[in-house]
């Protein structure tokens, strides 16, 4: 719970992104990236929920030196490999929760490809994001995720 409760602090940071150079200064990137592969799928979700709203394109506009340290930063640290690994932890069909989830995943690799359409390629080519997006548009169910991966895929595909 505490863990918890102190990723979810973070979460200020995104309300001043001029603190975002320090932040990747005091090398807290890696130590997301661990809390990304904990065994506990909240602790995970939480730092998504985290690189959602510091990779808010909005954010960029405050300091955008500052947020494109912070996105080296995260692809230094393999952070989209991190995050497509979330999706196999995840029961979206069968969990609220887990399908929350599974929309803010989809919700960072959105902001990433505004903020740095250059990494679309990379991302593509080094995960599996493309796979894991046409395997979810083979479910014959359709709801909001099915759709957001519609948009991803198109948003990729169109950046690389």
């Amino acid at each position: 719970v505490d863990l918890d409760a102190a990723v979810r602090a973070l979460a200020e940071l995104a309300t001043t992104p001029t603190l975002y150079r320090q932040f990747v200064k005091m090398h807290a990137v890696p130590e997301l990236c661990a809390l990304l592969a904990h065994d506990n799928a909240d602790i995970s979700i939480a730092v998504v929920d985290l690189l959602d709203d510091l990779t808010s394109p909005d954010n960029a506009q405050e300091d955008p030196r500052g947020m494109q340290l912070l996105i080296d930063a995260l692809s230094t640290n393999a952070v989209p490999a991190l995050l497509v690994s979330i999706f196999d932890r995840l029961d979206e069909f069968n969990s609220e929760e887990d399908a929350a989830g599974v929309h803010r995943v989809l919700s960072v690799f959105e902001n990433l490809a505004e903020l740095d359409p250059s990494l679309c390629l990379p991302i593509a080519q080094q995960t599996n994001l493309v796979e894991w997006l046409l395997k979810r548009l083979r479910f014959r169910r359709f709801d909001e995720n099915k759709l957001y991966a519609v948009e991803i895929l198109s948003i990729f595909l169109q950046s690389a």
